[in-house]
């Protein structure tokens, strides 16, 4: 018996918040350009093969590339009474399987599991007048550049605040097993991640 499996997906996001150059703006309490991105993504590549001769594979390929940005271009002028938030975040969750089980007289079984996530994550103010008054309420959970047991302390604060945040919650398991008078199994993993 020979079962292979071959599942490949791509994902290309772009999430873009901005106010354009050479724009005014002029707001009694607060101005938030806020891009907020987030992937939950499972996926989950098995074959199974049984007979005489019992052939079992598995190729998976995930690709996602992310761009999110939060952005006040140049030649603005913006007044706020309040606050001027800029603020760009982008949240991954994945799980990939890739498995590949065979049996019988001769078994054969093997499984590539490649996972490639690129995210791009921005917060930028460009050469633009921003005055900000702050007379409103605070602004919450804004990194401070501190850790504290193993997290990132935050803090709040008033005025013209730009913050750009990316997180990964990666988990990725490749498995092959083969059973048999003769059993072979190979299994190979690749992850690369790069966040911008």
């Amino acid at each position: 018996g020979v079962a292979p499996a071959v599942g490949v997906n791509v994902t290309n996001t772009d999430t873009e918040a901005y106010i354009g150059d050479y724009t005014t703006v002029n707001a009694a309490s607060d101005i938030a350009v806020t891009a907020a991105s987030s992937e939950n993504v499972v996926m989950i590549g098995f074959g199974i093969a049984a007979g005489v001769v019992g052939v079992g594979g598995a190729v998976d390929v995930l690709s996602i590339s992310d761009k999110t940005y939060a952005m006040i271009g140049d030649g603005d002028t913006i007044y706020a009474g309040g606050n001027v938030f800029v603020n760009a975040s982008d949240d991954t969750h994945i799980f990939e399987l890739s498995g590949a089980l065979a049996g019988g007289l001769v078994g054969v079984g093997g499984s590539v599991g490649v996972m490639l996530l690129s995210k791009d994550t921005q917060a930028t103010i460009g050469a633009s007048t921003i005055d900000a008054l702050g007379t409103s309420s605070s602004i919450d959970n804004l990194f401070d550049g501190g850790i504290n047991s193993g997290s990132f302390h935050t803090t709040s604060g008033h005025g013209v605040v730009v913050q750009a945040e990316s997180s990964e919650h990666v988990m990725h398991i490749v498995a092959a097993g083969a059973g048999g008078f003769v059993g072979v199994s190979g299994a190979v993993g690749v992850t690369l991640i790069s966040s911008d």
